[in-house]
């Protein structure tokens, strides 16, 4: 009868934990997938990254060859799928999935039990069973759940926005090597055109038209232009290998390829900058996570208040004498806020609070000027790039085309034939480096409104709690 009574105490209070809170799972799961369809329409590509993220870090190696011609998508999936600092996002949110978790369960029953034998003779208490209930965690119970909850969610916008800055990287690092390998084609045509050069001045030195000066200096142009092509090469695989780097597979050659269009974007029809500006301050996931970050605070300043309040523990326990008599005995206790009275807590997690309300005001500013600086300078691109193609470039080609057909002689002839060649080389390798400007412009613009111009203009979401 006895063991039954104490069963049936302890099992009531056990019973009393779990009604009033119910476990949230600790299957990190579903947040994954939540990560991964919140920046499937970010990261400039195509894919799923679920597909990317099924195996563990350490057997992703990816499809691509190494040899094969690389295109940036194929580049940016490598990324996705090789990136451990990624990964290490990823295993954050499984973390703050199992802190949520934690948060919703309440605190273990204590339980003692004493055995002991009268010294005395008399009718001493030789059993004693006592349960422990700690209550505090009914009350703080929400906060802590609001707690847990925006960082869990802090957590997922933050692997999102991982998502986003490594793409944006990889295609930056793309359009650089794509413009190198583009410098290595005009710096071997510049060979060709200096050697051209140097034949007719040889030419014209042979019959007396120029001076041995002019030759020279014709000479040391077609040396330069060997020079600026060797250089090209080098500074070529340069790049290759830091694209290597970032793609996950540092170990593969650098004999391929590359396969797109440096100046595809700058086709693009300009955007609004009051549009970008909005896009800034309300789609970008970093600006989530800090808000979600700034809610976590909030949740936590009032957690603090709760240390002016009592702590609070219910006991139930059963007695049995030598002389057969029983008694149930009932009680609490209460921790009384006198020596720490909870201030210091309560001011440093407003201190952290506002800490976090103005980190995403830093942050919402930084936001709004990088997208308005990275559409000046898309259009700045854009604009250069249309005169060089029209205005500057061809002429260029065009004189040095002229004077490499006519058959003049004299000093100032081979001043401006020499001139007009470094002039037209000047103006291609500008183009050159406009398209590239235009292009990184383009990805940074994209990385500051969200990921891309084309998600809906809200707030993203996502749902954590309850399951």
């Amino acid at each position: 009868m006895v063991q039954l009574r104490t069963l049936a105490c302890i099992s009531f209070t056990l019973a009393f934990g779990v009604i009033v809170v119910g476990c949230i799972s600790a299957n990190p799961a579903p947040d994954i997938a939540q990560t991964a369809a919140l920046a499937d329409d970010r990261k400039g590509i195509g894919g799923s990254l679920e597909d990317l993220w099924s195996k563990p870090w350490r057997e992703q190696t990816g499809t691509w060859n190494g040899t094969s011609a690389l295109g940036v998508d194929v580049a940016v999936q490598q990324a996705l799928s090789n990136d451990p600092a990624l990964r290490r996002n990823l295993a954050e949110v499984a973390a703050a999935r199992a802190n949520l978790s934690q948060a919703s369960l309440p605190p273990n029953p204590v339980v003692q039990m004493a055995f002991g034998a009268a010294i005395d003779g008399m009718a001493g208490a030789p059993l004693f069973v006592q349960m422990i209930q700690q209550l505090t965690w009914l009350w703080t119970l929400s906060d802590r759940m609001d707690e847990g909850d925006a960082l869990l969610e802090a957590a997922i916008f933050e692997a999102a926005h991982r998502v986003v800055t490594t793409a944006a990287r990889v295609r930056i690092a793309f359009s650089r090597t794509m413009c190198m390998e583009r410098l290595i084609e005009l710096n071997a045509a510049y060979v060709k055109t200096s050697a051209l050069t140097q034949q007719k001045i040889e030419r014209l030195e042979r019959q007396g038209g120029v001076s041995s000066v002019d030759l020279e200096r014709a000479r040391m142009d077609a040396s330069r232009a060997r020079a600026d092509h060797a250089n090209a090469i080098r500074m070529y695989r340069s790049q290759q290998l830091e694209l290597l780097r970032l793609m996950g597979r540092p170990e593969l050659g650098t004999d391929w390829s590359m396969s797109g269009n440096l100046a595809a974007t700058l086709g693009f029809p300009p955007p609004d900058e009051g549009e970008v500006e909005l896009r800034a301050k309300t789609v970008r996931l970093d600006l989530a996570a800090a808000g979600k970050a700034s809610t976590a605070a909030e949740a936590r300043s009032r957690l603090a208040g709760w240390a002016r309040f009592p702590e609070v523990t219910l006991s139930t326990g059963y007695k049995q004498n030598f002389g057969g008599r029983e008694a149930w005995m009932m009680g609490g206790a209460v921790s009384i806020p006198v020596l720490d009275d909870g201030s210091a807590k309560i001011a440093r997690a407003d201190a952290q609070q506002n800490w976090a309300n103005l980190s995403m005001d830093v942050l919402r500013q930084e936001a709004v000027t990088e997208a308005r600086t990275a559409l000046n300078e898309w259009l700045r691109g854009r604009e250069q790039l249309r005169m060089y193609r029209e205005d500057l470039v061809p002429p260029a080609k065009k004189v040095v085309q002229s004077l490499l057909a006519r058959k003049e002689t004299g000093e100032a002839f081979v001043n401006d034939l020499l001139m007009s060649q470094r002039r037209m080389i000047s103006l291609e390798r500008m183009m050159v480096k406009q398209m590239l400007t235009g292009a990184i412009a383009w990805i940074k613009l994209e990385t500051a409104v969200g990921g891309s111009l084309q998600l809906p203009l809200e707030a993203p979401e996502v749902v954590t709690r309850h399951r």
